[in-house]
């Protein structure tokens, strides 16, 4: 399947098989992930692998509330938390050879853009894509509750930023993927969109 192919057919699974995905399979998309852009080569994006019910459950109990996560959506075989790290871009940014930058120097706090969210979106982008071309259904949602204890209780540095979770497995027969209701969303055009010079 070529790169347009996978673009167009990608959408966000709701409802999944429990059935198991080759943990072979896992780690060769999520190195591959990885290999998406980096701000100043700072290599500062982490994946949380949540493979075992045990890891899963736990993740939801400490990062949602209600229940949100449903059956559809619980019954997913892995989950991947992307996140980023401020204190590696910081670091980064106030070495010599980037002391040109406008970034040089300031806290993290400071930063006009958080290049960890950024370089953290693009891995989960092309994870996205990368489950899509292996024929994996794939969901990308926020973190429902401050995710402090959760990185707590794992072992994780306080200062990481999870930016949300990638849940994947097979899709269910039920539905392949879901699309939002339309009917009461204006609809906007990609020429609509597109601003050549001004907006």
């Amino acid at each position: 399947m070529d790169l347009t192919e996978v673009i167009k057919r990608r959408r966000m699974t709701r409802h999944f098989s429990a059935a198991p995905v080759a943990g072979e399979l896992i780690t060769a998309l999520l190195r591959k992930a990885l290999q998406a852009p980096s701000a100043g080569s700072s290599r500062g994006v982490d994946l949380v692998l949540l493979d075992t019910a045990e890891a899963r459950d736990h993740f939801y109990d400490l990062t949602t509330t209600g229940n949100w996560y449903d059956p559809g959506i619980r019954a997913a075989p892995v989950v991947v938390v992307p996140t980023g790290d401020p204190v590696r871009y910081v670091e980064r940014y106030s070495r010599p050879d980037k002391s040109h930058s406008s970034l040089a120097g300031l806290p993290a706090a400071a930063w006009p853009v958080p290049y960890w969210q950024v370089d953290a979106a693009f891995v989960t982008m092309q994870l996205l894509l990368l489950a899509e071309e292996a024929g994996l259904g794939a969901l990308f949602h926020r973190l429902h509750r401050d995710p402090t204890e959760w990185l707590a209780a794992i072992g994780a540095p306080r200062h990481v930023d999870p930016i949300g979770a990638v849940v994947l497995g097979w899709s269910s027969r039920r539905a392949r993927a879901g699309r939002h209701a339309t009917s009461s969303v204006a609809s906007r055009s990609q020429s609509e969109r597109i601003h050549a010079g001004r907006w």
